[in-house]
């Protein structure tokens, strides 16, 4: 499955001149397309990769703030990494296209590999591929 990078620097521009409250923390998240066939189509998801994962009002604030359906918000503990999905409303429990989207920036962070993923009721692995 192909995700692709959907210009992040472009869209966080836009997003500053439409939010001029936008922060860093909203800036730097990843917008990448499941899905997608080249640069067309897919399906679009936020992907935060954190150091530490941010508390959950943090989380919601900036899902709300890139305002696709789903955010994914990651953070590596020890050999595994946490992920966590929100909407721009609430947290929810899994988001197909946006694991496929934490794989691929996964993968052009940290290369090619299959990446074990601990979610709030499950233990999952994404294939990443650059």
């Amino acid at each position: 499955m192909a995700a692709a990078l959907l210009r992040p620097a472009r869209l966080a521009s836009k997003l500053a001149r439409r939010h001029s409250t936008a922060s860093t923390a909203v800036a730097d998240v990843l917008r990448i397309a499941a899905f997608a066939d080249g640069a067309a189509g897919g399906n679009p998801a936020g992907v935060a990769i954190r150091a530490s994962m941010p508390d959950e009002t943090e989380m919601r604030r900036i899902a709300a703030e890139v305002g696709f359906s789903e955010t994914v918000f990651a953070a590596r503990m020890g050999e595994v990494w946490r992920a966590r999905y929100f909407s721009p409303e609430t947290e929810v429990p899994f988001c197909g296209h946006a694991t496929i989207a934490l794989g691929a920036a996964l993968a052009m962070q940290e290369g090619d590999g299959i990446f074990d993923l601990v979610l709030n009721s499950a233990n999952i692995t994404v294939e990443g591929r650059r």
